[in-house]
């Protein structure tokens, strides 16, 4: 992920929506939980979006949102794979 972006520009739109595509896959597949935590780090980089006046977001994938994704991937990691198999960031 990006952490400084112009929020205006095509490749932003594009970013941000594969991650609105991976949200509507995740529905008809994912756990309320996974859903969950999904929907907190799209609302999260929405609100960098939102507060920003120029167009550049210096700090949009922060350590916040960096955490949130991987609690996504981990709750999904959970729901599919056997326990041997999962990775776990530490």
């Amino acid at each position: 992920m990006f952490k400084k972006i112009d929020i205006n520009s095509s490749h932003h739109y594009e970013r941000r929506d594969a991650l609105n595509v991976i949200g509507s896959k995740l529905v008809v597949v994912a756990t309320p939980e996974i859903l969950a935590k999904h929907r907190e780090l799209v609302a999260l980089l929405r609100d960098k979006e939102g507060q920003n006046l120029d167009g550049i977001v210096e700090d949009y994938f922060d350590p916040h949102a960096q955490q949130l994704f991987d609690e996504v991937l981990q709750k999904m990691r959970e729901d599919a794979l056997p326990r041997q198999f999962r990775y776990i960031r530490r």
